[in-house]
């Protein structure tokens, strides 16, 4: 049986390029996806351990539900030459594999208490069936000193192994954006801190196979962790102050997407494009930070006002329809409203936390006729939300009192202002929250045009 931990560290990554050491990654979502198949590409043998069945599946027969660039080819390459074995099998996975990458998806509820009950299951799985002389790589989000005081102590106690003296153990949290996984998870750095030294250089060793970026050391697992979620609620924090002053600019009579191009030019301002909302996995991060700060009786004021601005951001976009409305002399109730996109973010597929959502949701208690259209989502997946929707974007677009450009997809700014016409002659509104189109040429082809951060909603 080989001894991970008693292994010279150059000589891991051959070891398990070769076949001799094996690899499973727990969790194939959307970045445990990308990382089993970007080392099943570096040769490596690789279990995509999965509970849902549909979705392993799925992948032994090549199909994956979220599109991605270009990881379904890669996975169909790394399925045809042998390296990549979707599977359910946990104990056998685990039992077989040497290193053991945990990535799945911790959440919050409704009060912003965290779940970790995701990884307290892998955990008690790791307990359970692995092999003396493993390493375990932790990478979901958690907690700073949740890896340790949850996942390690778990593995522990029903293995009776003691971390660094038995089995490795570390914490590498992943950076990436939809959108660009496979790109991102080789060129960005990679921070890493573990339960002692051995740990530490066999985790580099496995973390450079893939990542071209370079690895960050941490002193320990806490430091990493602390690393992850510092990031996030920086950039979140960041995003809460960009719609701050872009709702300010609209009260002004400034252009925030003129100050934002101004601005920026200095090297130390840091300021983003306003959207509908921040969705997707940043506000549950921040939330899972501020139950570790209440858990040592600190108060983070900061984080607690950025969840406050986002949330508040649904009025403020319910506002701006209005006065779109209001322009057209239409009222809310009756009136044909097509959302354009229901992803948190631009040109991927994920509703996650999205404000596109929120807002549909929210004009059809008013009364309002809503339509849904996105070129990420089939008609079956918009219709299992609740919403009605069209097979024909230029069709729809002839029909509607007022259209919102919720979630800005490339394929949206392709749209020509020409297009926006009305079978009856009427006028109609467009809601820009991507600020995709021009409102000069808007208002020339008589649209009414209502923008972020440059409308006043009184």
């Amino acid at each position: 049986m080989t001894n991970i931990m008693d292994l010279n560290p150059e000589e891991i990554p051959s070891m398990l390029t070769k076949g001799v050491l094996k690899l499973s990654v727990i969790g194939c979502g959307v970045m445990g996806l990308p990382l089993a198949c970007l080392y099943a590409d570096k040769g490596v043998e690789v279990y995509g351990v999965d509970a849902n069945v549909k979705l392993i599946d799925n992948l032994k027969r090549g199909i994956i539900s979220n599109p991605e660039p270009e990881l379904q080819t890669l996975l169909q390459k790394v399925l045809r030459v042998g390296k990549f074995h979707p599977t359910t099998d946990v104990k056998s996975a685990i039992s077989d594999s040497d290193v053991i990458m945990i990535v799945v998806s911790a959440s919050v509820n409704q009060f912003g208490v965290p779940d970790y009950s995701p990884l307290r299951k892998v955990a008690e799985d790791l307990g359970a069936y692995m092999k003396k002389g493993s390493l375990i790589i932790q990478s979901s989000t958690t907690g700073p000193g949740v890896s340790e005081e949850v996942v390690k102590r778990i593995i522990e106690t029903l293995s009776n192994l003691k971390a660094e003296q038995d089995f490795g153990f570390a914490y590498s949290p992943l950076r990436g954006a939809e959108g660009s996984l496979l790109r991102d998870l080789v060129s960005y750095p990679r921070v890493v801190g573990a339960v002692g030294p051995k740990s530490l250089v066999a985790s580099e060793a496995v973390l450079k196979i893939v990542v071209e970026g370079g690895i960050v050391k941490v002193r320990d697992v806490k430091t990493a962790e602390a690393v992850k979620l510092f990031e996030n609620f920086y950039r979140f924090a960041t995003l809460a102050v960009s719609h701050e002053l872009a709702i300010l600019c609209e009260r002004i009579g400034v252009d925030y997407f003129e100050v934002l191009k101004a601005a920026t030019t200095q090297p130390f301002c840091h300021l983003l494009k306003p959207s509908i909302g921040v969705g997707g996995h940043l506000p549950k991060d921040v939330q899972l930070l501020q139950n570790s700060a209440e858990s040592v009786n600190f108060n983070l004021r900061m984080l607690k006002m950025a969840l406050k601005v986002n949330e508040a951001l649904i009025k403020h976009d319910y506002a701006l329809v209005m006065k779109a409305l209001k322009r057209l002399g239409k009222p809310l109730r009756r009136s044909r409203i097509l959302i354009l996109g229901l992803s948190f973010k631009p040109n991927v597929k994920n509703a996650k936390n999205s404000y596109s959502i929120k807002l549909a949701n929210e004009l059809m208690k008013k009364g309002a006729e809503v339509i849904v259209y996105d070129p990420y989502f089939t008609s079956e997946d918009i219709k299992s939300m609740g919403f009605k929707t069209s097979l024909s974007l230029k069709r729809v677009l002839k029909d509607v009192d007022c259209v919102v450009v919720a979630t800005p997809h490339d394929a949206f700014k392709n749209i020509s202002l020409s297009s926006f016409k009305r079978i009856n002659g009427k006028p109609m509104a467009i809601v820009d929250f991507g600020r995709i189109f021009n409102r000069e040429e808007a208002e020339k082809a008589n649209i009414i045009y209502v923008g972020i951060g440059v409308d006043s909603v009184d």
